[in-house]
């Protein structure tokens, strides 16, 4: 999602003492554009030695040169989630990892749908801080998730192990979550009346657009699996229906019924369970 966030910012950042980032060609990027939330983080050893770079929120959002970067430590992992956009597959680089610090240590990187299958896409390393991933995915392909994995190259610093202060989707798309309970009764698959209405308030902002728009249907963990990829499919079918009948041949849908295989939250409680009955949309252009 290339836009016109501040680029004066990252080029006054590269000119602070002991502060490099291990590219010079850095990508404008909006604030959307960035990881939304950390899902592991596993502290390498040996560690900072200033507890204020372990923080594993440092590393989500734009880079900010107000604020300390994650040290990873030596060996350590780190797995954020992108909520509100997707990355995907564009022309040249996909993924941008702004790693920062006095030395600029390798890190693996891999990506993925749902954080339990991964793929490896490369390493990053002086000057390399962007990859693409077209070499590793399937047309139209989106994923949520990155890990960094820091390599085990400077151990012996104050800052142990990669320096990450943001980790940007350079081809990325916009995503929308509505919480199944929202449109849906429990275990039905017919849209709620309010639902129809805050899907077509929210559609509103597509007038003129042409594209894609893929709905995933998810479901939580109760039940077969069978049933819950049945269920999702209903309910993204319903969705779509309703949407469709608004678009009409501007842009096309497409559904999937993912049942319990990509949760939010790994969760057996009534509210995370909640959070994983949900009805996802993502919106390609054209």
């Amino acid at each position: 999602m290339i836009s016109t966030w501040i680029k004066t910012t990252l080029i006054l950042w590269l000119f602070l003492p002991g502060i490099v980032f291990a590219a010079t060609d850095i990508p404008v990027l909006d604030a959307a554009s960035f990881a939304d939330e950390v899902i592991l983080f596993n502290e390498g050893s040996p560690a900072a030695i200033n507890k204020v770079n372990n923080s594993p929120a440092l590393a989500l959002g734009p880079p900010s040169r107000k604020q300390p970067s994650l040290t990873l430590g030596c060996g350590g992992i780190l797995i954020v989630r992108f909520v509100d956009n997707a990355l995907i597959d564009v022309p040249g680089p996909d993924l941008y990892i702004f790693e920062v610090g006095p030395h600029v240590e390798a890190t693996k990187v891999d990506i993925s749908t749902d954080a339990s299958h991964w793929l490896h896409i490369g390493q990053v390393a002086g000057a390399t801080a962007s990859l693409d991933i077209h070499a590793y995915v399937e047309p139209d392909q989106s994923f949520s998730f990155v890990r960094l994995t820091d390599l085990k190259q400077s151990c012996n610093s104050t800052t142990p192990g990669a320096d990450i202060s943001a980790i940007g989707a350079i081809g990325s798309i916009a995503r929308y979550q509505f919480p199944g309970d929202l449109l849906f009764d429990f275990d039905k698959a017919d849209l709620k009346p309010e639902a129809k209405h805050v899907l077509l308030e929210w559609l509103n902002g597509f007038d003129g657009k042409t594209g894609r728009l893929q709905i995933n249907g998810h479901t939580d963990q109760m039940g077969s699996v069978a049933y819950n990829v049945t269920l999702s499919r209903q309910r993204a079918q319903a969705v779509a229906a309703l949407l469709q009948d608004k678009v009409g041949q501007k842009i096309t849908i497409e559904t999937f019924g993912l049942g319990e295989s990509q949760p939010l939250v790994l969760s057996t409680t009534g509210e995370g369970m909640a959070k994983n009955r949900r009805v996802e949309i993502i919106y390609f252009p054209q």
